[in-house]
């Protein structure tokens, strides 16, 4: 499957690295996945951050599944066991793990 530019997995609005990043809630550290609140639709969705790279997509059979991804090289993740942490232009966030 070809991936499309950043969107919301739910209403496929186009969605920037920062909006995704700005409206993350909490996270699975160990697989770099958070959840966000779409800021088009409002929908719960999921997204999964790695250095350089920010994917949304689903969880299918328990394994995540990306539909969009947007590549960013000043965004850079550090996984620990109680949060995730995001650093994008100057800017850092922290999602704590969902318990």
């Amino acid at each position: 499957m070809e991936l499309v530019p950043l969107t919301c997995p739910v209403c496929r609005e186009p969605l920037s690295v920062g909006e995704v990043l700005d409206a993350g809630t909490v996270s699975s550290p160990a697989q770099l996945l958070f959840q966000f609140l779409c800021p088009r639709c409002a929908a719960h969705a999921l997204a999964r951050a790695e250095e350089g790279r920010l994917e949304t997509g689903s969880l299918e059979h328990g394994r995540f599944v990306a539909s969009s991804r947007a590549e960013d090289p000043e965004l850079s993740v550090r996984a620990e066991t109680g949060w995730l942490d995001s650093w994008l232009g100057g800017r850092y966030r922290r999602f704590p793990a969902k318990g």
